[in-house]
């Protein structure tokens, strides 16, 4: 390679010698080259120069850039960059590897929308992205480093305490943003690659629990009668909550609902696929009843009208916190789990599986893509539940020794093993099964009263509810 200033004539016809140095030299296609360096010293030339050698000796043996050169690339003034790129020894999305991460971050930003991502999901990516790189001062991509991210992370969990759930949201974005950039050719190697989430301590983790049928039922109830609350009548947003227990929509879902969403005649509602979490359009079922209620309430309001009078989705879970405490249920963790909106989809999975519903069937309801989620982080056992499942097991008393006892045969005699106490355990097992579905029918089915008093001879009897 050879180095040279290039002659002039000026204004008057003089012949100058310029400043600025040039390199001549052969590219990878055998081609004679001539490119301006940009810089006036002569040694800087020269390193430029060895510079250029390498990226041709590259270009020649088809290997990757080595993390050297590429750092040289991103800091030369881009004019030299772009003659680089126009005699094809550098690709134009090499290239953009010298330009501010900021410019990338944007660019990854409509890629995601482009991706038929919402624009909320997008904006959040971007911001978290964002916010790692502005800590930790990357300007540009050859900035990037692990350690550092690591080190800021850990300064957010401890001086601003923010919890690891949000640092690995953070970590996720940037990470992602990290597989766009190799993706799309600004990079080589992804530097964050080998960077492991955070443990979640048990501590830390979101513990919901579901509403009982009695609970539930009494929400709807006191909610029905309310009055005005954030914006929206008792009687919608009662209806909001039977929704979200009866379908297990998330609060976007519930927000996307506009009147042509609800088929009324075929009973089923549907949410678009930029709205769902799996970026999948769904269709789900409703009950009869609900049908009915939704058919009044949507009665004269066009297609394109919201199905609700939401309010932010910020003030979602205040205005469920603010009903439950109406109603007589506390929405604290009271070491079964809080109860948020959340929680209602968490109902909704519960009184599937206490009602018999299939895994498959139930999985397929909520939208999951592994029925170890559906199983084991939104199915709960409710109150009762456990003593029922005790009381139905089998009695496994000896028929030989029963026989004995009928027949009077046995030795002596126990007053827990006649005839009397072995019926009224019977009907105190039929009473622990039917505890949970008299409970939720109190509120939600139909009027249910005590039977008739047994008359005053019988000793042993059980006061058990029956339908009208």
């Amino acid at each position: 390679m050879k180095f040279y200033r290039s002659n002039y004539k000026d204004e008057w016809g003089n012949r100058k010698q310029a400043q600025a140095w040039r390199a001549d030299f052969t590219d990878h296609l055998g081609r004679r080259q001539r490119i301006p360096l940009g810089t006036t010293n002569r040694r800087a030339a020269e390193g430029i120069g060895r510079k250029i050698e390498k990226l041709v000796s590259c270009r020649l043996s088809r290997e990757p850039m080595t993390t050297e050169l590429i750092n040289w690339l991103e800091s030369i003034p881009q004019a030299l960059k772009a003659r680089l790129v126009k005699v094809n020894l550098l690709e134009a999305e090499q290239a953009a590897g010298g330009e501010l991460l900021t410019d990338h971050l944007g660019n990854w930003k409509r890629s995601i929308l482009d991706s038929g991502n919402t624009k909320q999901q997008a904006v959040q990516q971007y911001n978290r992205a964002l916010r790692i790189v502005e800590g930790c001062k990357f300007l540009f991509w050859s900035d990037v480093s692990a350690v550092r991210i690591q080190q800021y992370l850990a300064g957010l969990r401890n001086g601003d305490g923010i919890s690891s759930r949000t640092a690995n949201a953070y970590l996720q974005a940037m990470k992602q943003f990290s597989r766009w950039m190799v993706r799309n050719r600004f990079a080589n190697t992804n530097p964050l690659e080998h960077l492991q989430q955070i443990k979640i301590d048990k501590a830390e983790a979101i513990n919901r629990r579901a509403l009982t049928p009695a609970e539930l039922g009494r929400l709807l109830a006191v909610t029905n009668a309310a009055g005005r609350l954030f914006g929206i009548e008792g009687r919608e947003r009662a209806l909001l909550y039977r929704l979200a227990a009866e379908t297990g929509l998330r609060v976007s879902e519930i927000h996307s609902l506009t009147v042509s969403s609800f088929d009324l005649g075929q009973m089923t509602i549907t949410v678009s696929a930029g709205y769902t979490k799996n970026r999948r359009e769904a269709i789900l079922p409703l009950k009869l009843d609900t049908t009915e209620f939704f058919r009044e309430h949507l009665r004269g309001k066009l297609p394109q009208a919201q199905a609700f009078n939401l309010p932010h989705k910020g003030n979602m879970a205040r205005m469920l916190k603010k009903d439950l405490t109406k109603a007589g249920i506390d929405p604290a963790n009271n070491g079964s789990g809080k109860l948020d909106f959340h929680a209602l989809r968490h109902t909704f999975g519960t009184l599937l599986a206490a009602g018999g519903t299939h895994p498959k069937t139930a999985q397929k309801l909520m939208r999951h893509s592994d029925i170890n989620l559906t199983m084991g982080r939104y199915t709960h056992v409710l109150h009762g539940q456990e003593q029922a499942a005790i009381d139905a097991l089998p009695d496994f008393t000896d028929p030989a020794q029963e026989s004995q006892r009928r027949t009077g045969t046995d030795d002596a005699e126990n007053p827990k093993t006649g005839t009397d106490f072995h019926l009224a355990k019977s009907l105190a097992k039929l009473c622990a099964k039917q505890r949970i579905l008299t409970d939720f029918d109190e509120y939600l089915a139909p009027k249910i009263t005590n039977s008739a008093d047994p008359p005053k001879s019988s000793k042993n009897h059980c006061k058990c509810r029956t339908y009208r």
